[in-house]
């Protein structure tokens, strides 16, 4: 029977037909017709109009399609996180200069910074996207971009999960659960080595800590970095200086939108501003709000005008953070002003969300209740309060400058600031089941769809003062296991553990962060309490916490004996005589119960039964695509099972050597395979480390544990109870509870 060939692409398909079209046309069709027309100019002049054209397409596609082979790479979707822009005022002196830099060949790091430490609000993020929508930075990066925000708080764990973040968007893969900083800035690195040049923007960084990871790697990329601290740009980088806007820049971002200005006026604003973009914007948005409403535009820039003089500073130098602070506050004020009361203290509310993040309207919507919250959103963005109201996907948010929320901060008291973060605790747990009065809310069970909650509960109920709260969140397991089913990975639950200091939870963060990659997603999903569970047990401090924690696991599951590594026993292996009949190099094999039939399984891709009496094939199994790996027989010699690089485990009835069942569920090669003693239980180990028991009744997997590394061997006691898994990581003994 004829197979048809897989792991071709539709390309290579269609460029074999086009090329041999094309030929059969040249060496077939076109000389029959010249013989039979005589016309020999006609025909050459059909062969280049029909034939050539179609086989040059062909050719372009096969090489385009055996390049991509040879790579050993598959083709990745191009990926581009330019933030949008809708409103700029162009600075070409700055624009051409950053344009010219990013697209000079051989440049592996550029940087926007200030002439001013610490200094914000001078648009070197604005710039930065600017210069990400040019077709020009298309055609220079054919790798894409990517884009990340750092922001001052950004250490550690949350760090790390930023950059696993890119990684996944760069691969178009799992999400990597590496919590270093620096091993998931290689793993990046690592992917930005087996690609077309990609820009890298890393906005807003404070740190070089939070640099050093993005430099493994990536040859062929650059890295676009906007920093308020110019210190941390390398001699070697090439550097930009956004400061202040020119007068001309300044006054053309006081008038826009807005008629009837004087340009004595519009000059006035500017220089009262300090030609400081974050503060031009706020007076153009006070300005638009106010003729909006009907106010003539001289009287409007005359109050705003007047505010500025009175409660700004009497000279307002940019340079100066006291001026930059009291300007702030002026305009700010001005702005605040013509909100409602409910609306100004909404505004003020917004000063509790973390830094550098984008405010979604479903956590806005637990916080402000009593009332509609898009038009408030409206509203603050027409009066520049918020840089930004957001309805692309990935939902409504607000963007928030971080210059306006360090000013919204100050206006608060911590008290007050403690009591909003409380308000949108609360809400959330309004959210929860019922539990009983007196004991922690079970925030494990939050609503999915409250993205926002999960992240970022434990930020919240630290600032709101709440540590009591805090600490028996992070130590229930049910959080940590709920948290990384959410996000398919445990590096947000270290960046919580690193908000509070105990003993207990010192032990946790330290043992989470040894095995941390073994908490992604994992097929049956019960399966990652009892790893997690597993895992855990033994370790001291954790005692406690661990077996609370698994009393309500559901049964039944795998854990291991002890969480320490046995080492393997040296073993001495008999010789088997080698019998005719496979291609390939023979794997495993394995006797009937009642020794008259031998199973072998190989590398050609089938599995081989023999009579041992007389040594001859019985039967050959070929329903593996690929390899054989794993063989046994059921202790009633009824079943037999199989396993293969196809990542599955199949069953079949020894009697008439036909297929029971197909069993799915692991990622990759599946090594092994073992039944229990009773013969109603299969196990099976395979490269993406996990062990799973199947049931052999109804061929269903109902429990697994996940491990370090594939797991290559596996064993039942004869009790039916123990199990022995080796691999990679060593000898490990589970217990099976049923």
């Amino acid at each position: 029977m004829r197979r048809r060939r897989t792991g071709e692409s539709w390309r290579i398909r269609l460029g074999w037909i086009l090329f041999g079209t094309a030929m059969a046309m040249l060496l077939v069709a076109l000389p029959v017709w010249a013989v039979a027309t005589g016309d020999v100019n006609k025909v050459a002049g059909w062969a280049n109009i029909l034939a050539l054209p179609v086989s040059a397409l062909g050719l372009v596609l096969l090489v385009a399609e055996t390049r991509s082979v040879r790579t050993g790479q598959p083709e990745r979707r191009r990926p581009w996180m330019a933030p949008p822009l809708d409103r700029m005022i162009e600075r070409p002196e700055l624009g051409e200069r950053l344009l010219t830099a990013l697209t000079t060949p051989g440049v592996s790091e550029v940087g926007l910074s200030t002439g001013l430490h610490g200094a914000g609000g001078f648009g070197k993020t604005r710039l930065a996207t600017w210069v990400c929508h040019r077709p020009e930075i298309e055609c220079q990066y054919p790798g894409g971009l990517l884009w990340v925000t750092l922001g001052q708080e950004v250490q550690g764990a949350d760090l790390a999960a930023r950059i696993n973040e890119l990684t996944a968007t760069l691969a178009g893969g799992d999400l990597p659960m590496l919590s270093d900083p620096d091993a998931a800035g290689a793993e990046l690195g690592r992917q930005l080595d087996t690609g077309h040049p990609v820009l890298v923007v890393l906005d807003d960084a404070w740190e070089d800590c939070q640099l050093r990871p993005f430099r493994f790697g990536g040859r062929d990329c650059t890295r676009l970095v906007t920093t308020r601290i110019p210190d941390l740009l390398p001699p070697t980088s090439g550097r930009i200086c956004v400061d202040a806007m020119s007068p001309a820049q300044a006054q053309q971002m006081i008038a826009d939108g807005v008629t009837g200005l004087s340009p004595e006026m519009v000059a006035r604003l500017a220089n009262l501003a300090g030609r400081w973009p974050v503060l031009l914007n706020l007076v153009n948005a006070a300005l638009r709000r106010r003729t909006d409403r009907g106010q003539p535009a001289e009287s409007a820039a005359e109050d705003i005008a007047h505010r500025l003089t009175a409660e700004g500073p009497a000279a307002f130098d940019p340079a100066c953070a006291e001026d930059r602070g009291r300007a702030v506050a002026a305009t700010v004020q001005a702005s605040l002003d013509l909100l409602t009361p409910t609306d100004r203290q909404r505004c003020l509310d917004l000063a509790i969300f973390p830094e550098d993040m984008d405010i979604p309207l479903t956590a806005l919507r637990l916080l402000w209740t009593g009332g509609a919250v898009e038009p408030t959103c409206a509203e603050l963005a027409s009066l520049g309060l918020v840089s930004d109201y957001r309805l692309d996907p990935p939902g409504p948010r607000l963007v928030v400058h971080d210059v306006l929320r360090a000013h919204l901060r100050t206006r608060r008291t911590a008290t007050e600031q403690a009591a909003a973060h409380a308000q949108l605790i609360d809400a959330v747990a309004a959210q929860l089941p019922a539990h009983e009065a007196g004991t922690p809310p079970p925030w494990w069970l939050m609503p999915a769809d409250i993205d926002y909650a999960w992240r970022y509960l434990a930020y919240h109920l630290h600032h709101a003062g709440r540590d009591d709260l805090l600490v028996a969140l992070l130590c229930d397991l049910r959080w940590t296991e709920a948290k990384a089913r959410k996000f398919g990975s445990a590096v947000s639950v270290e960046a919580d553990l690193a908000l509070v200091n105990t003993p207990a939870i010192d032990a946790l963060r330290e043992a989470l962060h040894r095995i941390g990659h073994l908490l992604g997603p994992i097929d049956p999903p019960a399966a990652l309490g009892a790893t997690l569970a597993g895992w855990l047990r033994g370790i001291a401090g954790l005692e406690d916490i661990v077996d609370r924690y698994r009393t309500g696991l559901p049964r039944p599951l795998l854990e291991p004996v002890a969480p320490a590594t046995l080492r393997p026993p040296a073993a001495a292996l008999g010789a088997v005589a080698a019998w005719a009949g496979h291609i390939g190099d023979v794997i495993g094999c394995a006797f009937s119960p009642d020794g008259t039939t031998l199973t072998t399984t190989s590398d050609d891709g089938t599995a081989r039964l023999w009579s041992v009496a007389d040594r001859t094939t019985t039967h050959v199994l070929r329903d593996h695509p690929g390899g054989v790996r794993g063989r046994a027989f059921s202790p009633d010699g009824a079943l037999f099972a199989s396993t293969g690089q196809d990542g599955t485990a199949r069953l079949w009835n020894a009697a008439d050597r036909s297929e029971y069942a197909v069993l799915t569920g692991h990622i990759g090669v599946v090594r092994d395979c073992a039944f229990a003693p009773d013969g109603a239980l299969l196990a099976t180990a395979g490269d993406d480390g996990t062990v799973r028991i199947w049931r052999t009744a109804d061929a269903r997997c109902h429990c697994a544990l996940r491990f370090a590394g594939p797991v290559l061997t596996i064993a039942w006691h004869p009790d039916g109870t123990t199990l022995c898994a080796g691999g990679g990581t060593g000898v490990h003994l589970l217990t099976y509870l049923p």
